[in-house]
């Protein structure tokens, strides 16, 4: 079987999304390292027996296969997706006519960051993740409606609002939402390190200018943000993905890195992709 139509089956049975782009060392990454990028998202045994039924490939050419992480060219969107993170609203007088589609389709800053706390709790091997919204985010966007949906069960309450407190999953991983500015939207422990994340929404298919520049401040504030807090471990600005946040971030991030930040952007289903440099993104497994 050719390598190309390999990959096409596996990325299609496993609605995971390859885009091909230049490489770190080369013009363009082989057939083979796409396919091997697509596998690296298959970490549960049964998401491998999966492929294999679906493409006839042996479980020994599977074991063959390896990631190489110079090819950081190679953006996943994979794994467990979320139909509920888009809010579609009609849009008022001065932007009718400027989004793609009927409806505007806003990706709130709570549901970035949900999907942001479940892909580090799913891929990062993180237990416990603070959620820290103001008011206005509990009120554009149910925080526990869809942590219930996502069989999250609130175990304790915390501060005045109906939403703010504990919740926790059949696996003992938590997620507190604690309405309280200045604590950074996320926080998570991971291994001995903390991660602080800084969150920003937006209208993900918008073509109006001015929603285009709120996207782009958005990530702009979230990088400025971390910026003016003491660094104790990792730092991520966090943001929707568009094509106007995707160059945006492409060029900030050889300088995000110097000061320790990293840029990761969500999809419309809640997908995540780290941006590392110009003209290339890392693997987000989920």
């Amino acid at each position: 079987m050719r390598m190309h139509g390999l990959l096409r089956r596996i990325c299609h049975s496993t609605t995971h999304l390859v885009e091909r782009a230049p490489s770190a060392s080369g013009p363009h990454m082989s057939d083979a390292t796409l396919v091997e990028a697509a596998l690296s998202a298959l970490v549960e045994p049964a998401g491998r027996r999966h492929v294999m039924s679906v493409t006839g490939v042996s479980a020994q050419d599977l074991s063959q296969w390896r990631f190489d992480p110079r090819c950081v060219d190679a953006i996943v969107e994979a794994g467990l997706e979320f139909d509920d993170l888009v809010t579609a609203l009609k849009a008022p007088g001065k932007r009718v006519g400027k989004s793609d589609g009927d409806c505007e389709h806003h990706l709130y800053e709570g549901a970035v960051m949900v999907a942001y706390a479940m892909h580090l709790l799913r891929a990062e091997s993180a237990r416990d993740i603070s959620i820290h919204p103001d008011g206005q985010h509990g009120k554009q966007f149910d925080f526990a409606g869809w942590l219930g949906r996502q069989k999250f069960t609130m175990v304790s309450s915390r501060g005045s609002t109906e939403y703010g407190g504990t919740y926790r999953n059949s696996a003992d991983q938590t997620v507190t939402v604690f309405p309280k500015p200045g604590l950074g939207d996320i926080v998570a422990k991971l291994g001995d390190r903390i991660l602080t994340a800084e969150c920003k929404g937006g209208i993900i298919n918008t073509r109006h200018g001015g929603q285009l520049s709120k996207l782009r401040q958005g990530l702009c504030e979230c990088v400025g943000q971390l910026m003016t807090t003491p660094l104790q471990g990792r730092q991520v600005a966090v943001v929707p993905r568009t094509e106007s946040t995707l160059r945006l971030a492409r060029k900030l991030a050889p300088r995000c890195a110097l000061a320790g930040i990293e840029i990761a952007l969500v999809g419309s289903r809640g997908e995540v992709s780290y941006i590392k440099r110009e003209g290339s993104s890392s693997l987000a497994l989920r």
